[in-house]
């Protein structure tokens, strides 16, 4: 029986670390699922204080254009908690 393929997850979570470490796990991330010339489409940055839920719902639920995946990324703020239940 052939060994089935694991898929990745759909959300990883970068926690408890120092800016660089996270800085460095988000750019290897873009490197293996997003390319230069699909970021433009295919990713999306946040910090939780500057974004409404409805935006932030709207780059999850975005299908990738160019990419074979599509990268967001929610930078949490412990000053404001957010709904993102969906629209």
């Amino acid at each position: 029986m052939p060994a089935r393929k694991t898929a990745k997850p759909p959300m990883i979570i970068v926690s408890r670390a120092g800016r660089v470490l996270v800085r460095e796990k988000l750019d290897e991330l873009l490197r293996e699922h997003v390319t230069d010339d699909a970021r433009a489409f295919d990713y999306s940055e946040f910090r939780s204080t500057d974004v409404d839920a409805p935006t932030f719902w709207n780059a999850l639920i975005t299908l990738p254009l160019l990419a074979k995946r599509r990268v967001v990324v929610l930078h949490l703020q412990a000053s404001r908690k957010m709904n993102c239940s969906g629209p």
